[in-house]
């Protein structure tokens, strides 16, 4: 009973922060929006799981990126923080964290990575388990981390982020469960999980680092990660929105 109120007090922030506001400024072409909206997810869907060693998959998804950013300009990141709130679901990005071969991390489902953002100023990545030779292990990773709006010159779309806890929960999510529910469980304590490291070696190997939050709306959205402020050397993620 506990895990289904806690379920749908998430959808409700979410649907509520949605209806209320407006995220973007008036688009220029919205035919022209939703053809490129269309493009850009189906380019992701076509690469996704597969890595890109040279950058090439990036570059051609960020011709289409700020093609859709002139059509579509958008409001700071503070001001679209309601909707980016959230569960979303990652068609395409680095599947890889331990090194800078944008390779494949075989641990990893990259048809089931997720990010539930809570309007709180925290957010949960979630995704299914696979051992080192992809099979499924029947648990699920929670890597928790915290974000604050960024105050940076000429710049008004970043999040600073730092991730504080790594967990995993055993078996399948419970009954009429889904794995974008669990984090509002675990935030609540009430489903049962078990740290993989504690917290100080999170920071530690984890730390931290940017997202630019370069586009929002009802269900699509497109940012950029990066270990440091300037962005060198920065990740591409496209994501669509999942209902809770």
């Amino acid at each position: 009973m506990k895990w289904h109120w806690v379920s749908r007090l998430s959808l409700f922030v979410v649907l509520a922060c949605v209806a209320n506001i407006s995220a973007n400024a008036t688009c220029k072409d919205d035919t022209q929006v939703q053809s490129l909206k269309k493009e850009i997810l189906s380019q992701a869907e076509a690469w996704q799981g597969q890595g890109d060693s040279d950058g090439s998959k990036q570059a051609a998804l960020n011709q289409k990126v700020n093609q859709l950013l002139q059509l579509c300009p958008q409001s700071s990141v503070q001001e679209r923080l309601p909707i980016i709130a959230g569960a979303w679901q990652q068609v395409w990005g680095p599947y890889t964290y331990r090194d800078n071969s944008r390779g494949i991390d075989p641990h990893l489902d990259p048809k089931r990575i997720y990010q539930v953002v809570f309007k709180d100023g925290y957010y949960y990545n979630v995704s299914p388990a696979r051992d080192s030779k992809g099979a499924p292990k029947n648990q699920t990773i929670l890597l928790r981390g915290e974000y604050q709006v960024r105050k940076l010159a000429k710049e008004n779309r970043v999040l600073g982020i730092h991730f504080t806890s790594f967990r995993k929960v055993n078996g399948d999510p419970p009954a009429g469960m889904t794995y974008e529910s669990l984090p509002a469980l675990a935030e609540a304590q009430q489903i049962h999980s078990k740290t993989i490291l504690p917290s100080f070696f999170v920071r530690l190997f984890f730390g931290g680092g940017f997202l630019r939050e370069v586009y929002t709306d009802e269900d699509l959205r497109i940012t950029y990660g990066a270990k440091r402020s300037s962005f060198k050397d920065s990740y591409l993620y496209i994501l669509k929105r999942i209902p809770l």
